[in-house]
């Protein structure tokens, strides 16, 4: 998660890829994004709720989503010049999580 309007946030990964990358790594940033509804249907899943405890109590989760989603800008703008190299975004609204690890792969040219 990225809050797009604030400027600390996108210093911090840059500090961080710029890290990274001066070890050697190539960096990829991939930013997702869902309709809010299909979100909060998504937050309540059996995987999601297996692997993040935080998300187990679901009044806090939804509120913290909510909360979360009015004070930041959680997106960025359609052509929004970013600090990013290695940038793709995906509206995975529609999408299932397997079509969107092969855009991913395909876009960045990942091998196995």
């Amino acid at each position: 998660m990225c809050a797009f309007d604030e400027q600390e946030e996108l210093d911090y990964l840059t500090g961080l890829i710029e890290l990274f990358e001066s070890n050697g790594a190539k960096c990829c940033v991939v930013e997702l994004c869902a309709d809010f509804d299909v979100r909060l249907i998504r937050n309540k899943s059996e995987n999601r709720l297996l692997h993040k405890e935080s998300k187990r109590d679901l009044d806090w989760s939804e509120a913290e989503m909510r909360s979360t989603s009015e004070k930041y800008r959680l997106n960025s703008y359609e052509g929004e010049e970013l600090p990013f190299e290695n940038y793709l975004k995906i509206d995975n609204t529609n999408l299932d999580p397997d079509e969107v690890a092969k855009m991913i792969k395909t876009h960045f040219a990942i091998e196995n």
